[in-house]
C-alpha cells in the first residue's frame, strides 16, 4: 500500500504523520554530534567539480558548506554515510544543487541532512511504468533530515520514503511542483512539521 500526500498551498501548523518520535530524536542527536566533532571533515564548496569530487568518496560526518550559487551536478548522487548539506546563503533559494535526473540523491544509508538549500530535480523526460518510483529525494534506507530548505521536482514526487529502514524529518520546509509532496510507501516513516506544498 502506497500512501500519497499532497499539501495545500499554506504553511501546516503541524502535520504528524508517524509517532515515533524517537528516531527523529536520535537522528538529530547524531547530527549535532557530527557539526560538534573535531574529526569531522568540514568542506567549503564553490563550485560543482569540488563538490562532485567530496561526494565520490566521502568520511562519515562530513559537512559541505555550499557557498550561493547553483551546483549542477547532472546525475543521481547514491549517499550511504552520515553527511550535511548547509547551504550558506541567506535564504534557501541562493543554494540550488539541480540534478537532470529524476532523483537528484538517492539515500541508502546514513543520516543525510540538508539545511537552508534548495534541491532540484529537473528531469523533464517520461518515466516508464518500472520506474514510477522515484522523487526528487529517494529515501531507500537510512534517514533523512531536511530543514529550511525547498525541494523542487518535475512532476515527480518532492521527497519519496520507501521501505521499513527509510525514515524522514521534514522541517520548515517547501515542496514545489511535484507530482505529489511526499510518498510514503508501507513501512516507511515521516515527521512533517510547518511545511509548504505548492
Amino acid at each position: 500500500m502506497c500512501k500519497y500526500f499532497t499539501y495545500l498551498p499554506l504553511i501546516l501548523v503541524c502535520f504528524v504523520l508517524s509517532c515515533d518520535h524517537s528516531s527523529t530524536t536520535k537522528m538529530n542527536s547524531s547530527l549535532d554530534n557530527m557539526e560538534t566533532s573535531e574529526q569531522t571533515l568540514h568542506h567549503d564548496v564553490d563550485n560543482t567539480e569540488k563538490l562532485i569530487q567530496i561526494l565520490s568518496d566521502y568520511s562519515p560526518g562530513t559537512i559541505i558548506k555550499l557557498k550561493p550559487g547553483i551546483y549542477k551536478i547532472g546525475q543521481s548522487m547514491t549517499l550511504t554515510k552520515d553527511i550535511i548539506f548547509a547551504g550558506q546563503g541567506e535564504n534557501k533559494g541562493d543554494t540550488t544543487i539541480e540534478s537532470d535526473e529524476p532523483s537528484a540523491f538517492i539515500i541508502q544509508g546514513g543520516n543525510i541532512h540538508f539545511k537552508n538549500m534548495t534541491v532540484y530535480a529537473n528531469f523533464k523526460g517520461v518515466l516508464p511504468d518500472n520506474e514510477l518510483k522515484k522523487g526528487t529525494l529517494l529515501v531507500l534506507k537510512g534517514a533523512l533530515s531536511i530543514e529550511n530548505s525547498v525541494v523542487n521536482a518535475n512532476n515527480i514526487p518532492c521527497i519519496h520514503i520507501r521501505g521499513d529502514e527509510a525514515k524522514a524529518g521534514i522541517t520548515l520546509t517547501e515542496l514545489k511542483n511535484g507530482s505529489s509532496g511526499i510518498v510514503i510507501d508501507e513501512g516507511g516513516l515521516c515527521q512533517c512539521f510547518p511545511m509548504r506544498h505548492s
